[in-house]
């Protein structure tokens, strides 16, 4: 049986949401509702802390966010600039691509309901959804290691398009945010999802990346475990480590 389908877990986890959605009543600024929901459940981009994979942010880190020890990561003059250039990136791909693309609520998973989904684009041919789109902003493109333990350039090979066709696909983006696109696909039920970067303001990039069911299976595995013991049972992670399923 999975650890959320136990009553005990829905009821606290509804507990929460009920206990947040009274705090969100008296906040009007934007940046403090924003900072609020995200204690609601876990995101795309809390995946690649939870796997162990970022550079950025650790499993502890993301407890302490989710359990109001600490505020996180507030942003800055970078992520103010690549939620400017989303549209553009986003955009330019529907140029290249012949695509249309379109904003989209917030999506809660039905099988796991702490799992929330905020997707930058979705991507449309003749009026149904067929992918998602994901748009990234960089300074650099370093040398790193993938998820499969190649050595490459953080972005590596791109798709290749012509006359608005898919000629070539690769799924060499930045490590760091597989498990997040994998994240968006696991919740989506969609069978892939682009990627776009912009690499400083003179290089743009696509990407394609196809579900991996296996990955996804132990990756929602993972955050369940963080989700019931860690966060709504407010254990440290290191307490319950070697109970998590890794897929490193």
């Amino acid at each position: 049986i999975k650890m959320f389908e136990l009553k005990q877990y829905q009821d606290k986890h509804q507990q929460r949401l009920v206990h947040i959605d009274e705090k969100l009543k008296g906040v009007t600024d934007e940046m403090e509702r924003f900072r609020l929901n995200r204690k609601k459940g876990l995101g795309g981009s809390d995946m690649s802390a939870l796997l162990g994979t970022s550079k950025y942010r650790t499993t502890h880190q993301v407890w302490l966010e989710k359990t109001g020890r600490s505020e996180g990561f507030k942003g800055n003059l970078a992520t103010a600039f690549g939620q400017y250039a989303e549209d553009f990136v986003a955009q330019y791909y529907a140029a290249q691509t012949g695509y249309s693309v379109s904003e989209a609520n917030t999506v809660i998973c039905p099988e796991h309901p702490f799992l929330l989904a905020n997707f930058d684009r979705l991507v449309l041919k003749d009026g149904k959804i067929i992918g998602g789109l994901e748009c990234k902003t960089t300074g650099y493109n370093f040398p790193a290691l993938d998820w499969k333990g190649r050595s490459r350039p953080k972005w590596g090979e791109q798709n290749v398009y012509a006359n608005h066709e898919l000629i070539s696909s690769s799924d060499e983006i930045d490590p760091d945010y597989y498990g997040q696109v994998q994240f968006y696909l696991g919740v989506s039920g969609l069978d892939w999802w682009d990627v776009g970067v912009l690499i400083s303001n003179h290089d743009l990039r696509f990407y394609r990346v196809f579900k991996d069911e296996q990955f996804i299976s132990n990756m929602f595995r993972t955050a369940e475990i963080f989700w019931c013991k860690n966060v709504i049972d407010d254990i440290e992670p290191a307490q319950v480590y070697d109970d998590i399923i890794s897929i490193n």
